[in-house]
């Protein structure tokens, strides 16, 4: 019980129980390092030095009593009027409070054995009740992992006064999984699209989890192997099983193989234009925190209307949030920050552009175009049956985009990404 309940601070037993109570007590104090009194109801039989006994049978009161002189609680008479109340002084139990912990982390994570308890929660009238689901010291199979996450929402929970501890073991197991002997291609894919999750996710908060970083440099690591591939954009949309990733991870993903590809077109002055370009692909729209809010806002104009007060501000200011925390969290050049801030067109990174505007730089035309083709091409590679998208309907969107982007480095970027569709 003591793993379930880690707030025990006396255990009241009878003395047929008292020894068995007294090994556990032990085991567990080499481990937590925390001393748990013990009330006996009879003869104490051990040397353990928190434990106390009284007479069996003894009367309820007898028994409070010695709980209260046990934990040093006193009793206080308070006089009102004619009526004498009777409460006891002690310290009031602080109350336990949780934070939330993506589910991804715990995504295949069986044959691990836990250093805390991970909980469920649910709705119970005004507030919440948290239900143990992993016990610390446990180790899941993989069918139990899986059951597991089938019936748990989005998130796992853990006492705040474990969550950094928590934080940092779900984090290795999660880079661990990078490394694993012969990981597939496929199983290496969806662990990057678990990853822009998790970043997403985390950019919800206030303040920037300092672990984030961890997983930030191992999805650029794993996105700078894969562009030196030529062959990766076409392996990317040719799997239909990469239909099923998360959409966030699809768009930028397929936007940055994109732009690197169309980058070798144009001359940019950019200093380490790769690694600016891996980072502005990666966190451009990740204050958007869902994929409602991403998928509506790349078809903004079409969906404004489903979108409500507070999730239009997100949306409108999306580029200048991004461009602040990924600030707060690197030591990042005003180079990239303003690529980030201005990827939509408007310098403030706040509203969209509503004509092409020529004060962005080269790059963010570019980027532009690009982010529109991706949008168009994701929308109808969604709604096909087949698992490529024709050449046909490529062309489309290629036409759709020569109407729209007709003048100056706009129009260069729809011919360059007219070569590099039509060479694939």
């Amino acid at each position: 019980m003591l793993e379930i309940f880690s707030e025990i601070d006396i255990v009241i037993c009878t003395e047929s129980f008292s020894t068995k109570i007294f090994e556990n007590l032990i085991k567990n104090y080499e481990e937590s390092k925390k001393a748990i009194d013990v009330l006996v109801l009879g003869n104490v039989r051990t040397p353990y030095p928190q434990a106390r006994s009284i007479k069996y049978p003894s009367s309820p009161r007898k028994i409070i009593n010695s709980l209260k002189e046990i934990l040093g609680i006193k009793d206080e008479v308070e006089e009102q009027g004619d009526v004498k109340l009777r409460t006891l002084v002690g310290e009031a139990p602080a109350a336990i409070t949780y934070s939330a912990i993506n589910r991804l982390y715990f995504k295949e994570l069986h044959q691990v054995k836990f250093p805390f308890n991970v909980y469920s929660r649910i709705k119970k009238n005004s507030g919440f009740e948290y239900l143990l689901k992993i016990s610390a010291g446990a180790t899941l199979s993989e069918n139990e992992m899986e059951r597991l996450m089938l019936r748990t929402g989005k998130e796992f929970f853990v006492m705040d006064k474990n969550f950094e501890e928590a934080s940092l073991f779900l984090h290795e197991n999660l880079m661990n999984k990078f490394h694993q002997e012969n990981i597939t291609t496929e199983k290496k894919m969806h662990l990057n699209s678990d990853c822009f999750e998790i970043i997403m996710d985390l950019f919800k908060n206030e303040t920037i989890d300092k672990s984030i970083s961890i997983v930030v440099k191992q999805l650029i690591s794993s996105w700078k192997q894969a562009i030196v591939d030529p062959e990766s954009l076409n392996n990317f949309i040719s799997n239909p099983i990469n239909k099923k990733l998360f959409y966030g991870y699809r768009h930028s993903y397929m936007t940055c193989l994109l732009m690197l590809q169309c980058s070798k077109h144009f001359v940019f002055r950019i200093e380490r234009i790769e690694i600016k370009m891996l980072y502005l692909c990666l966190f451009h729209d990740m204050t958007l925190q869902n994929e409602r809010l991403l998928k509506l806002h790349h078809n903004f104009e079409k969906e404004r209307g489903q979108l409500s007060e507070e999730e239009m501000i997100i949306v409108l200011e999306h580029s200048h949030r991004a461009a602040l925390k990924l600030e707060s969290m690197i030591n990042s050049p005003e180079e990239l920050i303003s690529l980030i801030r201005e990827h939509h067109g408007m310098k403030s990174g706040k509203m969209f552009a509503d004509n092409l505007s020529l004060s962005i730089s080269p790059l963010n035309m570019v980027f532009m175009v690009v982010e529109d083709f991706v949008t168009n091409f994701i929308n109808a590679w969604d709604k096909s049956a087949d698992e490529n998208l024709a050449q046909e309907q490529i062309g489309v969107i290629v036409n759709e985009l020569k109407v729209k982007y007709s003048k100056l480095i706009y129009k260069d970027a729809v011919d360059a990404l007219e070569k590099i569709v039509n060479a694939g």
